[in-house]
């Protein structure tokens, strides 16, 4: 779904960031285990303010991206740099403005909801005031309804999210890290996790960089980086990313695709795309030419016909040749 101009901008918090030097540099980082290359030299520069988002499916290096940012020893080579200053070398009151929320919620359940932020802060290296100030910022944001004594064990796994989230806020960072953070939520908690952090965002320069697999999600982004195999395809907005997919796709699904090819492959071309029975065309003017199309095929021949305009994961589809769940598609 495309998002409206006025209500990207509201999910941007205060709008665009501001350009300038980046907040967070990532110069062609390296990282390799067990002999294998798991990010092969990516390089990205992050403004103070933006929300960026890692598009790519489960395995194409999103989260080895992020937990080197958070463990820089981990790269084998690159280096990684905020504002201006190596994380490698940076002291714990500098490390301490990264937060960080894991795919899965790094709660201890045998702990209430108080005493997993009270840890958290503890974790932060906040005390006195200033961590009971934290931790009752931690139990607004995190807004469970049963309250703060609440077990997290008897959470449900969006109210858990909301704890997790709350925790990785309450320290106020500078830098915010997000790996997967709507995964197996439901669309209320899904939406409620993004007000949080829309207004987080709106209430300073909170910088966000997260990974994800949903393009309904990367379309909050202000822009976004296209991953698959540890190499980075794209960096764009996601209109950009959008619009270099085309502006329409003639899909056509057939039990017989290579009799449909040998049809329409003289007038057509080849096709862009071919995904298990069905096919692919680029066409700008797919919707007028689909009737006249379908009619001079046999009818056996075509069990689904339909105009798609690209959105995020045909884009994604085009640029890598998998889709966001990681299967292979590519050029027919």
């Amino acid at each position: 779904m495309t998002l409206p101009t006025a209500e990207r901008a509201a999910h941007a918090g205060e709008g665009a960031p501001r350009m300038g030097r980046a907040f967070l540099d990532v110069m062609a980082l390296g990282v390799e285990v067990d002999g294998h290359t798991l990010l092969h030299d990516v390089s990205l520069s992050i403004q103070r303010g933006e929300c960026f988002g890692l598009l790519g499916a489960n395995g194409s290096g999103k989260s080895t991206l992020l937990r080197a940012i958070t463990r820089p020893h981990l790269c084998a080579r690159g280096q990684i740099m905020l504002e201006g200053q190596p994380l490698q070398s940076a002291s714990d009151a500098q490390r301490a403005r990264v937060g960080v929320v894991f795919q899965a919620p790094a709660l201890e359940e045998r702990l209430s909801v108080a005493e997993n932020l009270r840890l958290g802060a503890t974790l932060a290296g906040l005390r006195g005031s200033a961590a009971v100030a934290a931790v009752a910022r931690g139990v607004t944001l995190a807004a469970i309804e049963r309250g703060p004594d609440a077990l997290v064990r008897t959470l449900s796994g969006g109210q858990r999210r909301r704890v997790d989230l709350a925790r990785a806020l309450m320290a106020d960072p500078d830098l915010l890290l997000l790996d997967e953070p709507s995964a197996g939520l439901d669309e209320a908690s899904y939406r409620r996790m993004w007000q949080v952090l829309d207004e987080a965002r709106a209430s300073r320069e909170l910088t966000v960089l997260i990974a994800t697999h949903r393009p309904d999600e990367a379309e909050r982004c202000d822009r976004l980086a296209m991953i698959e195999g540890g190499r980075l395809v794209a960096v764009e907005t996601p209109e950009e990313l959008r619009l270099a997919a085309g502006d329409a796709w003639l899909v056509l699904e057939s039990g017989e695709p290579d009799a449909l090819v040998a049809l329409l492959e003289p007038t057509l071309g080849p096709p862009l795309l071919r995904s298990g029975g069905a096919l692919c065309w680029e066409m700008r003017d797919a919707a007028e030419r689909l009737p006249q199309i379908v009619a001079a095929l046999p009818p056996s021949l075509v069990r689904a016909a339909a105009v798609r305009r690209p959105g995020l994961a045909e884009a994604f589809l085009k640029r890598t040749g998998r889709d966001l769940q990681g299967r292979r598609e590519g050029p027919a």
